[in-house]
């Protein structure tokens, strides 16, 4: 079993060599049958099912029974949503007890806390049993009350058994999930569903390198064509009736938008595909089916469990009303718009942003830093959302001649995800690519140039971690920097250069809008700017929620504020467009889901995407956008976040701005476009 060095964990998903997935066995296998003289004979009231509403494979156990009638045949125990310790890095499987029973959603029977407890009940040293690998405690179990024995625990074989076993005793006996002569069907739908989607989401999540998650996606993505495909002909997978190929299916999808699209990577959404929601609509339209839905349960399970994936264990919030079911469930753990903010404290956890130490400022009659052309070097990052806006402003100015430019690379290397002092040595920020662009000094890093313009600038933090940030306006005279604070540098690009830029008359910060650009700005830093920052980098759940509601609220007021106009201040481009524009086109690429601000997408969002869409229509403002920079670095660098550094694919071709800009990493949701990777 391979185990990445950056990510050693116990009570671990199986991984291979090549850091793919790989489900293991279930281990019982028995089955219970109509017959009087069988170990485990049909009889009302004898079983019990587990389950936990957040598991896809325990969930179609609780649809069939609720589709046959079962629900005074077979009671039900639903443990909690938690499954602790799943992924620790402890090294203990001890650690590692399965889901946890929760009274305040259901009294388990004999009195558990945890699920190891009762297969350790029914099978007497079955944890000792799997020697020093992580022991198995999943749900589905169908437990034999008089026995004290469990049947099965394999989920595939449950539902079978409730379709056919204990008809004498359904409400709805008549009802035939997997027909005689609908079984070849049935199976040869389910060859590829399972592999390429049920277990396919699980593939592309659990993954643990970059080409096993390629592979896993690229399989997966041409699954979901291939259903999509099919269910615009046909009502159900194999024809005019439902089946259990579409029990076997709808799970995955409902889970699908919720948690599989960002948690999992899978990187589109179902909500975007008109057959398959018109199939889970469908579904959901049987009597019974909606009561075994919990999303909120779901949402919770998957990001507050897997924290290999999501180390800080925080969960997004979401639409409490998900897009196109919302009539049949909701999630309550969502978040209703308009949101009402209380009053902001400090929050523990909070992200808090540091100040720049690079404070000097070009102009005219300077004493220290005067305007000349080719006389500073602007170094960026692509990737940087704060460094972005100066690229659009030099564009704009038409000052690319005037003020050259060094494009360093989307990565930005041992980023601390701990605080120590040995992971505060080894970060050097962003990293040159000499491939990339012109390198002066021929750096490795970026921590080289701060300390070349500021000697002994690492070690004036003493024990606290140092900041080696873009952008960076350096003085190649004076071999110094002069500001690293990208609002001090755009207000330079636009006044400062005006003798030698190619588009003087553009004045982003007109003297008599100037007030109103501030309040709009501030607006907008605190709220959205770093405001998704904030929600991201939060390091407890409550410190998210504050920033979530605060976000939320700023992006109303800045989609209302844009109703009916094309700017958000005055009626021309100002400093205020400009700021926002960095985020929103990150906003559906990273932010909803890497960051979790996840309520809406910008292109859920008509003014803003309007907005988007007439900037990056501006001459020169397209040129600075490079997605694929984007999408690697945040996914890639901050592993504080993705704890794995699995970077999603996602669309080629971006709802809303696919037409604009492409995101190269990306795929085309076709056979033919997978087939690059």
């Amino acid at each position: 079993v391979f185990k990445p060095n950056h990510c050693l964990l116990s009570a671990m998903p199986i991984i291979d060599e090549k850091g793919s997935y790989v489900r293991p066995e279930s281990r019982f296998r028995a089955r219970v049958e109509a017959s009087a003289t069988a170990v485990h004979p049909a009889e009302s009231g004898r079983y019990r099912l587990y389950v936990s509403r957040a598991c896809p494979w325990a969930h179609r156990t609780l649809i069939v029974r609720a589709l046959k009638g079962l629900e005074d045949c077979i009671a039900v125990t639903i443990t909690g949503w938690k499954l602790e310790n799943f992924g620790n890095t402890s090294g203990d499987y001890s650690s590692y007890r399965g889901w946890d029973f929760d009274p305040n959603i259901a009294v388990e029977p004999h009195g558990f806390s945890f699920l190891d407890e009762l297969y350790e009940h029914a099978d007497p040293g079955y944890r000792a049993s799997w020697g020093d690998q992580c022991p198995k405690f999943t749900v589905p179990v169908l437990f034999d009350e008089k026995l004290q024995k469990i049947v099965s625990n394999e989920s595939s074989e449950i539902v079978t058994m409730l379709n056919t076993e204990f008809n004498q005793f359904a409400r709805n006996a008549d009802l035939d999930l997997q027909p005689k002569e609908l079984e070849a069907q049935i199976e040869e739908v389910n060859a590829w569903v399972y592999p390429g989607i049920n277990n396919g989401v699980y593939r592309c999540g659990f993954a643990m390198e970059q080409p096993a998650y390629d592979a896993a996606v690229k399989e997966h993505w041409a699954a979901l064509e291939k259903a999509e495909t099919l269910l615009a002909s046909q009502p159900w997978l194999c024809g005019d009736r439902m089946t259990m190929a579409d029990v076997r299916l709808f799970p995955t999808l409902i889970r699908y938008d919720p948690v599989y699209v960002g948690h999992f990577k899978t990187a589109r959404l179902i909500s975007d595909m008109p057959a398959l929601m018109s199939f889970m609509q469908r579904f959901l339209g049987h009597a019974g089916v909606p009561d075994t839905c919990s999303i909120h349960d779901v949402v919770r399970h998957y990001y507050w469990s897997h924290r290999f994936i999501n180390p800080k264990g925080i969960v997004p919030r979401g639409p409490r009303a998900p897009p196109g079911i919302s009539q049949f469930v909701q999630n309550e753990w969502g978040l209703s718009l308009p949101v009402v903010v209380a009053d902001s404290k400090p929050q523990e956890g909070a992200f808090q942003r540091r100040a720049s130490r690079f404070n000097s400022f070009v102009e005219a009659g300077g004493a220290d830093f005067v305007p000349e052309a080719g006389r500073y070097r602007l170094y960026v990052s692509r990737a940087c959302p704060w460094a972005h806006r100066t690229l659009i402003v030099r564009a704009l100015k038409g000052l690319e001649k005037a003020i050259p430019v060094t494009l360093l690379s989307w990565r930005l290397p041992n980023l601390p995800s701990v605080q120590s002092p040995e992971a505060f040595a080894a970060y050097r920020g962003w990293e040159f690519d000499d491939t990339i662009d012109t390198n002066p000094h021929n750096f490795k890093f970026l921590d080289e140039l701060y300390e070349l313009a500021d000697p002994g600038y690492r070690a004036s933090f003493g024990a606290d971690r140092p900041t080696f940030t873009v952008p960076v306006l350096f003085d190649e005279k004076t071999q110094k920097i002069v500001n690293n604070e990208s609002a001090s540098i755009v207000a330079m690009l636009n006044s400062a250069f005006n003798d030698v830029a190619e588009h003087p008359d553009v004045d982003l910060y007109p003297e008599e809008l100037r007030s109103e650009i501030d309040e709009v700005s501030t607006l907008m830093y605190d709220g959205i700017n770093n405001g998704v920052y904030r929600c991201g980098f939060a390091t407890t759940q409550e410190a998210y929620d504050s920033a979530l509601g605060e976000h939320w609220a700023a992006v109303e007021k800045i989609e209302s504020r844009l109703e009916g106009r094309e700017f958000l201040v005055g009626d021309k481009l100002t400093f205020a467009d400009i700021r926002l524009l960095p985020t929103m086109i990150r906003y559906d690429t990273v932010y909803v889901y890497h960051f979790k601000t996840a309520v809406k997408r910008l292109v859920d969002l008509p003014n803003m995407l309007r907005h988007t869409r007439k900037l990056l229509q501006m001459p020169g403002v397209v040129e600075t956008v490079c997605i694929s920079d984007i999408v690697m670095h945040y996914y890639e660098a901050q592993r504080s976040v993705n704890g794995t550094g699995i970077v999603p694919r996602g669309m080629r071709r971006s709802p809303g701005l696919g037409d604009l800009v492409e995101n190269e990493w990306g795929i085309n949701p076709s056979l033919g476009g997978m087939s690059a990777l």
